[in-house]
């Protein structure tokens, strides 16, 4: 039978006889440690006709108020997945899971996401991560231009500047770093603010001229 994790809408096939009323609960999601629900009760009912859906197919919308900061988290390491939350959280961000293909396009059509965090569990990214790489350099010039995004990697370095412009990320640091995220995190933003800060006043003043 299908689940589906309810937070990042990853997909599982699990045999019947381990999804019943006395197991299910203890069984996670391998990507986030959320919650497994049937696919059924996921679905719409005039989805149920439509065969197998996507968490992109079912993507809902989501607001937030004007300046809230909500940051987008794929990482399929659950412990790795902890220390980044709550590291993102004493930075009072709120934080978002990536599901997969679309999710950046999808969420992005309706808010701006100012940092994407992407971890590499493996020697080499997975299928997913280089997809969601793809959806990011896709996104509009300035849109991605106000949008932070970490790299997680064994490789990661950040002192290694050339290494994140290389990858089209803003800033690559390594597993073992993620210890130092609330420290790093702010000096990273604010070094990419004053990098741009010349560039946004200008098109601020150019705005202005021609209102």
């Amino acid at each position: 039978m299908i689940v589906v994790c309810r937070d990042c809408g990853r997909q599982y096939k699990i045999a019947g006889e381990r999804w019943d009323a006395g197991s299910s609960g203890g069984i996670k999601c391998l990507r986030c440690s959320g919650k497994l629900e049937t696919q059924d009760a996921t679905m719409k009912p005039e989805d149920r006709e439509k065969g197998e859906q996507t968490v992109q197919d079912r993507y809902i919308p989501e607001f937030f108020e004007p300046g809230t900061k909500v940051a987008l988290l794929y990482c399929p390491d659950p412990m790795a997945a902890q220390q980044v939350k709550k590291g993102l959280a004493e930075l009072d961000y709120k934080v978002r899971p990536i599901a997969g293909k679309n999710d950046i396009i999808s969420r992005f059509r309706y808010y701006h996401y100012s940092l994407v965090l992407l971890y590499q569990k493996s020697h080499e990214p997975d299928r997913t991560l280089k997809e969601i790489q793809e959806d990011i350099d896709s996104l509009d010039p300035e849109m991605r231009r106000n949008t932070f995004v970490l790299y997680v990697h064994m490789g990661g370095n950040q002192y290694d500047s050339m290494q994140a412009f290389s990858m089209g990320v803003d800033l690559a640091i390594s597993p073992m770093e993620l210890s130092r995220l609330t420290k790093i995190l702010p000096a990273s933003l604010e070094a990419k603010n004053l990098l741009y800060r010349r560039y946004h006043e200008c098109r601020a003043k150019i705005e202005e001229d021609y209102r």
